[in-house]
């Protein structure tokens, strides 16, 4: 087939085929994706960091199937493509119509784009806005930050500061979505309550942002508008009793 494929090419008569074929060019650039995806296993935790998908990415049925063993030892073990396709939970993905004219959405105006993404790590659609990505606590620029607030804080007040911070936000992350939506995942109550020393109690919240140019203002249940810096790849939130530090997940 596909010497089939390249005597047709180079004799031109590629073009005749191409003028009958009732398949879309968007059929051929999500096969190519797709191809390209199932033999490069490790591109898949690239495609959940395109920022088109890092929304959709949050829906239950993809956290669902993201966390689930038996099919992540399908993926490594090259699995035939139909079986991933006929697991349950990718099923359960294919059958929502609603989810999957989301994705379409997503998907079909950016093929080009979401190609180049795996193969760059580099959307040329989405890049200039900072804020979109995956973020991680970042403990030690977060001391800094916070002894730059505060030079007066003396080294074992700093250490201590800087144990509780580890304790309370070592799984802290944080995920801004096209949508404008804001994803903060595993932060203290007592912080967002509005101060205090932050715990064990946790919780995930929604919240939304706006701006561009590396400035944006975060909203946050209980914690109202927040201060939003992007340098590089480090994401800085400031706002009263809080002082975050995050770095873009690779």
């Amino acid at each position: 087939m596909n010497r089939l494929g390249n005597d047709l090419d180079h004799a031109g008569f590629a073009r005749v085929a191409r003028s009958i074929d009732r398949f879309p060019e968007e059929y051929y650039e999500t096969a190519d994706i797709v191809g390209l995806i199932y033999s490069n296993p490790l591109l898949e935790a690239r495609l959940s960091r395109y920022p088109g998908f890092l929304s959709i990415a949050e829906k239950p049925e993809f956290q669902d199937i993201a966390n689930d063993n038996q099919f992540t030892e399908m993926r490594q073990q090259h699995k035939p493509v139909l079986d991933l396709i006929n697991y349950p939970k990718t099923q359960a993905i294919l059958k929502n119509p609603e989810l999957m004219k989301q994705i379409r959405s997503v998907l079909i105006p950016n093929l080009k784009d979401l190609r180049g993404f795996l193969e760059t790590g580099r959307s040329t659609e989405y890049d200039q806005q900072q804020i979109l990505g995956r973020w991680h606590f970042d403990l030690n620029y977060t001391v800094f930050m916070i002894h730059r607030a505060k030079p007066n804080l003396s080294a074992s007040e700093m250490q201590k500061q800087k144990k509780q911070m580890a304790a309370a936000f070592s799984k802290a992350n944080l995920v801004a979505t096209t949508e404008h939506e804001v994803f903060v995942k595993n932060i203290p109550k007592t912080v967002l309550a509005g101060g205090g020393v932050p715990t064990a109690d946790v919780q995930s919240v929604t919240g939304k942002w706006e701006g561009d140019g590396g400035k944006y203002i975060v909203n946050l249940p209980g914690k109202g508008e927040i201060s939003a810096n992007v340098e590089a790849d480090r994401l800085m939130l400031k706002g009263e009793g809080l002082e975050l530090a995050f770095t873009r997940e690779d």
